[in-house]
């Protein structure tokens, strides 16, 4: 008995000398990190965005009109869709952003047209007068220059909102060249002497606008929900145009119009998405309806699951509720979910998974 009572002391002794080596307390601290880092672990896989909470848009520069204007403009817009959002936020939803990038339509010309593509670019941009003249450019074709606009107005859909190509005709009726004509976007384009500053003017409230939407993105939220949330203001300020008064195919008449065709609604969720640095192109195709199959266009974007289509345009149709069932039925499509009603001319697929 002796001999036991001997052996357990000199345990306990030993035991407590571990213990203040800092054995014991690693021991128990190895135990307490793997059970915090693997709770840690799954809380991110299940939430890894915290939740945000909308915040009023800082003040603009008073000495700014045109960052007043698209505050005054569109700050109530956004109010709106910020509550939505933050109401029914999906922050486990793609935390990572893919970033926009594009091959720029200017590569796919030839150094000919790309000389030609960055005078008409600065003068565009200018709202300065441009001539491509066939005498000057030799061979130069209507359709070797047209390719030429039609490159530049991918890269910059915004300069389609003020922009045309025409050909120039002598009296007799000869076409001598191509030039480049203005609009006034905020006359509707019916004044048939575009005044330049007016244009430049028009544009200039149009950057500020676009630029108070994109800098009201929440920060935290996750990539889903910033797509949703250009998503939800484009649907809340553009409509459809079944008068087609005018091809209003252009940012501008989306976003400051507030009316555009199928393929407006699709650039300028483009335009907006390539300015708030998210992944996305637009898709050209037919959608199949049950009497008829018609030309359509919308837009394919990029989660950290994969790719989805998007079709503001139908989403957008009758008016529902944001985030209701109507609404999402065209938000975030999967491929199973879109080849039902969209058929892509270049037969892109969504290659995500189900969300």
């Amino acid at each position: 008995m002796k001999k036991l009572l001997t052996v357990a002391i000199i345990f306990a002794i030993m035991l407590a000398m571990i213990c203040s080596l800092g054995a014991c307390a690693k021991t128990t601290l190895s135990v307490s990190d793997n059970d915090t880092v693997a709770s840690s672990s799954e809380t991110s896989e299940k939430n890894p965005l915290a939740q945000w909470t909308p915040t009023p848009g800082e003040p603009p520069d008073s000495s700014d009109y045109f960052a007043v204007e698209a505050a005054t403009r569109n700050d109530p817009i956004i109010d709106e869709v910020l509550a939505a959002l933050a109401a029914d936020q999906r922050s486990d939803l793609s935390a990572k952003i893919i970033p926009f990038s594009a091959s720029p339509a200017r590569n796919n010309l030839d150094a000919t047209q790309q000389a030609m593509y960055d005078k008409m670019l600065n003068k565009i941009k200018a709202v300065e007068p441009v001539q491509f003249l066939l005498s000057e450019w030799g061979s130069l074709d209507l359709n070797y220059a047209y390719a030429v606009y039609s490159a530049l107005i991918e890269d910059y859909p915004e300069l389609k909102s003020y922009s045309y190509a025409d050909t120039i005709q002598k009296t007799t009726g000869q076409i001598t060249g191509v030039e480049i004509l203005y609009l006034e976007p905020s006359t509707l384009w019916k004044n048939e002497n575009p005044d330049p500053q007016r244009i430049r003017d028009d544009m200039a409230l149009f950057d500020a606008v676009v630029d108070r939407i994109i800098q009201r993105i929440p920060a935290n939220a996750s990539a889903y929900d910033k797509y949703r949330y250009l998503a939800y203001v484009q649907s809340l300020i553009e409509s459809y145009d079944y008068d087609l008064e005018r091809d209003r195919s252009d940012p501008w008449s989306g976003i400051m119009a507030g009316q555009s065709v199928c393929e407006g609604y699709a650039w300028t969720f483009y335009y907006l998405c390539k300015e708030a640095g998210l992944w996305c192109s637009v898709i050209e195709g037919t959608v199949i309806a049950a009497d008829d199959n018609d030309h359509h266009v919308w837009n394919l974007v990029q989660l950290d699951t994969g790719t989805y289509f998007i079709d503001v345009t139908w989403s957008d149709a009758g008016d529902p509720s944001l985030g209701s069932d109507e609404w999402m039925r065209y938000f975030m499509m999967d491929q199973a979910t879109a080849s039902i009603d969209h058929d892509p001319d270049d037969g892109t697929v969504a290659a995500g998974s189900n969300l």
